[in-house]
Order: structure tokens, then sequence, then C-alpha cells
């Protein structure tokens, strides 16, 4: 599911990177221009992604 997310973030000029699971709950980060906004879970991630006109996962 993240990989396909990541990748439907990239087609719409963003990026969507995790933190380490090892250190904790993960957190997800889409970022664009330098600037990044933290997402709590890949549904919010979803929900951003959507927002910003991307694809539909």
């Amino acid at each position: 599911m993240f990989a396909t997310l990541a990748a439907r973030f990239a087609l719409a000029g963003h990026t969507l990177t995790r933190s380490n699971p090892a250190d904790g709950a993960a957190m997800y980060y889409a970022g664009r221009w330098g600037l990044s906004r933290a997402l709590p879970d890949l549904q919010a991630a979803a929900l951003f992604l959507a927002q910003i006109g991307g694809a539909n996962v």
C-alpha cells in the first residue's frame, strides 16, 4: 500500500516518505518544494493526495 501511494504522490509532483517503524509508530511525510506535511497514517496520506489533486487509491 505504501509503495503504491508513494508512486501516486510522485505522479502528482510530491514525495511521500515514512519514518522508521523501529523508532515507534510510523509517521508519513508528504513533501514538495522543500516543505513537508506530517501525516499520522496511510489513510491521512490518501486523503491529502486527493486534496492535492492526485489519483485515488
